[in-house]
């Protein structure tokens, strides 16, 4: 981990952020953020600095109450959100 603002970890390199289960980063995450960067490239005419990526999450039964009032328990999965971006000066 490279440092933290606000209290949001930064990391420069994939393998702080994902453990390499069976081969993972070379056929999933990596294969992901470069398609992710090529898109970002393809509608904006330049590549991202930055990419921002969120846990996704379930809710099975417990912590809070879904639509229907039952209780629901939330808890992180695999599959994750992803953004990249870049920071622009208003001018």
């Amino acid at each position: 981990m490279e440092n933290t603002v606000n209290f949001v970890p930064l990391f420069t390199s994939l393998d702080d952020v994902y453990e390499d289960n069976k081969n993972s980063m070379s056929e999933r995450h990596i294969p992901r953020y470069q398609s992710v960067a090529k898109q970002f490239k393809d509608i904006y005419g330049q590549a991202p600095k930055y990419f921002s990526r969120a846990p996704g999450r379930v809710s099975v039964l417990g912590g809070h109450a879904d639509y229907c009032g039952y209780n629901v328990l939330p808890a992180a999965l695999e599959q994750d959100f992803l953004m990249a971006f870049i920071i622009v000066e208003e001018g």
